[in-house]
């Protein structure tokens, strides 16, 4: 999923700050975003019991 998306997806669900999430990109570790993403959409989704 696109970093465009996942915000996208964010917003879908209520999010207001998804600051935190690209905090990898400091150092090049790409792969923390996407887990770090996964990871906010999920708990998302669980807090809107999906």
């Amino acid at each position: 999923m696109e970093k465009e998306q996942i915000i996208t997806k964010l917003k879908e669900c209520g999010s207001v700050a998804v600051g935190s999430l690209t905090s990898g990109a400091k150092n090049g570790d790409f792969n923390q975003i996407t887990q770090t993403a996964k990871i906010f959409i999920e708990r998302i989704k669980e807090a809107h019991g999906q």
